[in-house]
Formats: structure tokens, sequence, C-alpha cells
């Protein structure tokens, strides 16, 4: 909800797009970034939001999206989560993106070997499979101590992001 994030994913090029309500200052390798704010309504966000992703995805030449399906269980603003992910797709549509939906529990799996893999666990996972993001920590939390790895967005987000487009990269070479 505050901080989405995409990962354009293929073996020797990975690119990463995420958006947030604070400025970001820096500039990360291989990671795009958008400053969104949040005084809007949730749809007039939530479009502002699909048009930024779907822009950064035009780059790439990107003909399949990976989106991560609903968690059934979860509990929250899960209406605004939808709202959300309605108009992506109604944009993603527009754009004549085909998308699949990957249930959290089997991109987890992918990532992890367990299906109800915590964020902790998915972000470790994810800066042991793609160690470049090791890079990016200083600059996302800068006041956390040295060595620390967050598992928290923008990190995690990124992480969900990576595992989605590569589960859905190595599906396709099946």
């Amino acid at each position: 909800m505050t901080c989405p994030a995409a990962c354009a994913y293929s073996p020797g090029r990975v690119e990463f797009w995420f958006a947030h309500e604070s400025k970001y200052d820096v500039l990360l390798d291989n990671v795009a970034t958008a400053y969104i704010a949040m005084d809007d309504t949730v749809s007039k966000r939530a479009a502002t939001l699909a048009a930024a992703c779907c822009l950064w995805l035009q780059q790439f030449s990107v003909t399949q999206v990976g989106l991560e399906d609903y968690a059934f269980a979860a509990t929250g603003r899960v209406f605004h989560i939808g709202e959300n992910t309605g108009i992506l797709k109604h944009f993603l549509d527009n754009e004549s993106l085909a998308y699949t939906s990957y249930p959290p529990t089997v991109i987890k799996k992918f990532a992890t070997g367990k299906g109800n893999a915590d964020k902790p666990k998915m972000t470790a996972a994810f800066l042991a499979d793609y160690p470049s993001a090791h890079a990016w920590i200083p600059h996302l939390f800068p006041r956390l101590k040295s060595g620390a790895s967050p598992a928290k967005s923008p990190l995690a987000d990124l992480a969900d992001a990576y595992w989605i487009a590569k589960y859905q990269f190595v599906l396709d070479k099946r």
C-alpha cells in the first residue's frame, strides 16, 4: 500500500522500481523510484501508481507481468489492496500486458523452500540470491547499524517483486 515495487528480471539484467511517499535522495544501481503523495483518494493514488508502473515497464518490452495474488488470511486494509490491484489490472489491460497472479505461499516456497516464510526470511533469501542489493541498505536505511538487513519497506517490497519476477521467468522457461 505505501511502497509498491516491481522487478524486470532476465539473466544478466535485473531492474527494479518502487514508489514511495517519502523522498529518497539517493540513486541506487538498477532501481528507479517514483514519489507518490499519500494525500489523494485511494483510487486516484492507485491510478497514479499504476500509470507510473506501466510507464516504467514499457522500457523493457515486457509482455507478461506477474502479480502477487491476494492473501486470503490477510487482515487490515484488504479492500484498499483490492482497489489498488483492480486499477493496476485495468491499466495493464489497457497497455495489452498479460498478467498472472501467484499465491503468496507459492512465491514464498520458491524463494525459501517454505510456503509460510515471513518477511525476514524472504528478504534474507533475496539478499543471498541478489547480493548487489546489500549496497542499497545504507542508503535506504541510513540510521541502521552497519551489517544489519531490515525486512521492511522498501527492501522487503523489492524482495517480493524480485521473487515474483524470477518465479515467472523460471515458469516461462519450462
